[in-house]
């Protein structure tokens, strides 16, 4: 069981953390991913605007706080708070 609770917080990516490991998410390393990854995409449009949606490509967005499988209470209390 131990490799993989060692694969599944260092190898494997979380849709809900923005595809990274919980370990750099833990590192706070997510943000300088996310600038890497936004490199591409705003250069691409900057040569290319005609390809691209008026409002540019979509780009990562660093969030401070995340949920990995919220309870139905938080996500009442989430969907509350955004309204």
């Amino acid at each position: 069981m131990g490799w993989f609770i060692d694969w599944h917080n260092r190898v494997h990516r979380h849709s809900g953390i923005g595809f990274v490991p919980p370990e750099q998410r833990r590192r706070r390393e997510d943000k300088i991913l996310f600038e890497k990854r936004n490199q591409t995409p705003q250069a691409a449009w900057e040569r290319l605007k005609h390809r691209f949606p008026k409002r540019g490509p979509k780009l990562w967005e660093y969030k401070g706080v995340v949920y990995l499988n919220p309870s139905q209470e938080t996500r009442n209390y989430l969907w509350r708070k955004a309204s």
